[in-house]
């Protein structure tokens, strides 16, 4: 397929955060773009707001642009859309239809391509390798998995980039499109069950895409699993090519101490958790090994706005504090839940979180239980299904199971308002990848309502 002759463009699923970098950047290089997605969201409404036609029901009928075969035109699409999809079906008839995945892998092909991969933190190690070398004016391209508060947007356009940064997605081995010269693997964590089976086969996926990149960044303890012989490590715990030596929360702000081969220095982070500063230490490491300055770096780090729905702040008061992350895996729960604890040790927490997929809910259900344990009050919401149908026993009442139910509550959304009156938390945070997001606005004018009517 040739990507300079495109005309038009269809984007089957267009609302997802990665489709929708796609889309704005063929959006901006002049191809027409049009999109379905099953719902409007913020995000679509801002795709739409740039010029880019997007239908929300899949019966209606194709543009004329797609109603015949041209060579001109691409069919773009998510596996997250069913294969029953009619629109899907129909452009099917006249159009290959290309994954995400494979669009990335033939934009990277004339491009250096530096890409983060792993179970968590792909997208704030991304963005941040994003912002750093913006930082260091070097010019770039980049496709993300989350908005950058930095630049409000999940794409980086330039005319003459030197690099592309992406995140190389592990679900069904979309990474395996992409050969990049440098990538960063920040963990192997078991994922996507429903895809892979087993944690064995995972780790092969993981391997095959070592040995498709020509420097690898990973972990001490991954280096005898993904075999590479132009491997570098990087390390939160323990001795490594990069390391981190100091770590302390004093009044609310963050401090570390890194060392980046001979390099050591202080730095202030914007952002709690042992895990992003892991995160940190990746990207300054691979961006150090692009020849970027430690002066410039550690500007970089302490510039850095942070992405929309990654520890993001919505209430930020001394006697009320409200926080939403994406966290949708156990490991990242327990991450994020240490580090809000680290931040307020002297309040209660509480959790409303929104698991996501029938499949990883089954896969994970004692974990994910033991990972929301460390909140003293928690309500979880019924399972979003995105691509998937449900599946017979399996519910939020599958991880409530084996906890406290003391503490422990299943509402649904139109039940969240009831839940935080009868609760008054003074520390709340909002977990999940579904659509959680959309009640954010709400509840945090339902907490503040709550405590104005109080000093009232």
């Amino acid at each position: 397929m040739n990507l300079k002759a495109l005309e038009n463009i269809y984007f089957v699923g267009v609302g997802g955060i990665g489709m929708s970098a796609l889309a704005r950047y063929f959006n901006t290089i002049g191809v027409k773009v049009y999109g379905y997605d099953k719902t409007k969201t913020p995000l679509t409404s801002a795709l739409e707001n740039e010029g880019i036609e997007i239908v929300y029901d899949e019966n209606l009928p194709l543009p004329e642009a797609f109603s015949e075969f041209s060579e001109n035109n691409m069919v773009v699409y998510t596996p997250a859309v069913p294969k029953d999809n009619q629109l899907l079906i129909a452009l099917k008839k006249n159009y290959q239809i290309y994954k995400r995945a494979q669009v990335l892998g033939m934009l990277s092909q004339n491009i250096p391509t530096l890409a983060v991969a792993g179970t968590h933190g792909k997208t704030t190690t991304s963005i941040l390798i994003t912002h750093l070398l913006q930082t260091a004016g070097i010019p770039l391209v980049a496709f993300l998995g989350g908005i950058a508060k930095n630049f409000n947007s999940n794409m980086v356009l330039n005319d003459n980039p030197q690099f592309m940064v992406t995140e190389a997605d592990e679900f069904d081995r979309s990474f395996l499109t992409l050969y990049p010269e440098i990538a960063v693997i920040t963990s192997t964590d078991a994922d996507h069950l429903d895809i892979y089976n087993d944690e064995e086969t995972i780790g092969k996926a993981y391997q095959e895409f070592a040995t498709q990149v020509k420097q690898l960044i990973t972990k001490p303890e991954l280096t005898g699993e993904l075999k590479h012989k132009n491997t570098s490590t990087y390390s939160i715990h323990q001795p490594a090519d990069a390391q981190l030596l100091d770590y302390s929360v004093e009044k609310g702000q963050v401090n570390a101490t890194f060392k980046i081969e001979h390099a050591v220095f202080k730095v202030k982070l914007n952002y709690p958790g042992l895990h992003n500063a892991e995160n940190t230490l990746a990207a300054a490491y691979l961006v150090y090994k692009l020849g970027v300055d430690i002066e410039t770096i550690k500007k970089g780090i302490e510039t850095f706005e942070g992405v929309k729905r990654r520890f993001e702040f919505h209430i930020k008061k001394e006697d009320l504090i409200f926080i939403d992350d994406y966290a949708h895996h156990p490991a990242e729960i327990k991450a994020t839940l240490n580090a809000v604890k680290q931040l307020y040790p002297d309040f209660p927490l509480t959790v409303i979180f929104q698991p996501h997929l029938f499949s990883r809910t089954r896969d994970f259900q004692k974990e994910f239980a033991q990972a929301l344990s460390i909140a003293g009050k928690v309500a979880i919401l019924p399972v979003y299904p995105a691509r998937e149908l449900p599946i017979e026993g399996v519910s939020s009442e599958s991880i409530a199971q084996y906890m406290d139910k003391q503490k422990t509550t299943l509402p649904d959304k139109s039940e969240i308002e009831n839940f935080l009156k009868q609760n008054s938390p003074k520390l709340l945070v909002t977990m999940g990848a579904g659509d959680i997001d959309k009640e954010l606005e709400n509840i945090k004018n339902i907490l503040l309502k709550k405590q104005k009517s109080v000093y009232e």
